[in-house]
């Protein structure tokens, strides 16, 4: 259910700003509430195929659609946020390592390897609430050598 406008027909934006000039509106509990044309471009919503974004206004978020060179630098930078905020969040799993991450239209993949004891539940939680994304965890097959 979307929130309703105040007295003077003002919508509260997910900054603490209220504005008329919405165009979506975004569900992540982080962060919940409406997005201006402006917000929608600097949070890249589009860009990430955001599953909590629920356009409203589709002729004016069209122009935060970005050129095909622009996407492509955006993807690179996102990538490494991405494993960077993985890497952040597996420190706290001992032995655990990220090994490489997939940025899929359905959320985002982590491969790692970790311990077959190791709870990789709040991993991934933690990492999908930092995101608001959903976030898929693939444990590849770990191997412990002692010499």
């Amino acid at each position: 259910m979307l929130e309703q406008p105040n007295e003077a027909g003002e919508y509260r934006c997910i900054d603490g700003t209220y504005s008329k000039h919405i165009v979506a509106f975004c569900h992540c509990g982080l962060h919940r509430g409406y997005l201006t044309d402006q917000l929608a471009r600097g949070h890249n919503c589009l860009m990430k195929k955001c599953v909590h974004l629920q356009v409203l206004c589709t002729e004016k978020i069209a122009t935060a659609e970005m050129s095909f060179h622009a996407r492509r630098n955006w993807e690179a930078l996102h990538y490494e946020a991405v494993f960077s905020q993985a890497q952040k969040h597996i420190k706290y799993i001992p032995e655990a390592q990220v090994l490489s991450v997939y940025i899929r239209e359905t959320g985002v993949e982590v491969v790692c390897t970790a311990p077959e004891s190791a709870d990789l539940s709040q991993f991934a939680e933690n990492l999908q609430n930092e995101l608001c994304q959903v976030v898929y965890v693939r444990l590849k097959e770990y191997k412990f050598y002692s010499y």
